[in-house]
């Protein structure tokens, strides 16, 4: 009884630990490993195995920004059976990376996460967590690439609460860039991109905050109208159409 009672608050319990076969997979490539799963030191009734891609997303509450952990995409393993104690046991698992996947670009941008977990009724969970590095599609490396070339540097990429776009999954990912000073009148204070999931590819939105440095920019921005949303669709799937091909778009809408 003393062994049962620890094992239900984690002393003693199962653990897990996962291993991944493509820790850096690409956007829209499936994400495969092995979650080996070992049991305690007493029998333990499993409710269900699961893998999990997560990530951290903004969320604004009463005035205040908060991050809350979001599930991107999951698959469940087993559900519903006794784990023996001191048995071992490995589950292979392919996980898809569905479009809106947050991607990283480098150390300072990986929002995604995987996390494994044994449900464990009146019990601790076993968990573990693996940092994910998951690569942009072709389409978006060129994309983002076409923005510098027109003179802008990435800023920051936060992933934000948006309960009414994409399919209700609540949250985008946001690619901020700001002008490259190299002398007369910006523009824009900044650009920000999103890559909103259409059929295999992508549409490309692009949210356009005008300069206030002029006294009708700085009306425009006391009244809340120096914002504006464009829309370019992104042929040919996660390819896309090429770098050239979408910085002339991109240039048609920034410098109209």
């Amino acid at each position: 009884m003393f062994k049962k009672l620890l094992a239900s608050v984690g002393i003693g319990g199962a653990s897990v630990e996962t291993v991944l076969d493509n820790p850096d997979a690409m956007l829209g490539e499936p994400l495969t490993g092995s979650m080996h799963v070992k049991g305690g030191s007493v029998d333990q009734e499993i409710a269900e195995v699961a893998v999990e891609v997560m990530t951290r997303v903004l969320v604004e509450t009463d005035n205040t920004e908060v991050k809350k952990d979001f599930v991107v995409s999951k698959v469940r393993l087993a559900n519903g059976f006794k784990l023996p104690a001191g048995s071992s046991h490995t589950l292979p698992f392919e996980l898809d990376l569905p479009l809106h996947t947050p991607v990283a670009l480098g150390r300072e941008h990986a929002p995604a996460w995987l996390r494994t977990r044994l449900d464990i009724p009146m019990a601790a969970d076993a968990t573990d967590a693996d940092a994910l590095a998951i690569r942009p599609a072709p389409v978006q490396v060129d994309a983002l690439n076409a923005m510098i070339s027109l003179g802008f540097g990435l800023y920051k990429s936060d992933v934000e609460h948006r309960p009414r776009w994409h399919g209700g999954h609540g949250f985008v990912q946001e690619f901020e860039f700001r002008p490259v000073v190299s002398g007369g009148r910006r523009l824009y204070d900044e650009v920000e991109l999103v890559f909103e999931p259409a059929g295999d590819g992508f549409d490309l939105l692009l949210q356009l905050d005008r300069s206030s440095r002029s006294l009708s920019g700085f009306l425009a921005e006391a009244t809340g109208m120096d914002e504006s949303w464009h829309r370019l669709h992104l042929d040919e799937g996660l390819l896309g159409p090429g770098e050239d091909a979408i910085a002339r778009a991109l240039k048609q809408v920034l410098f109209r």
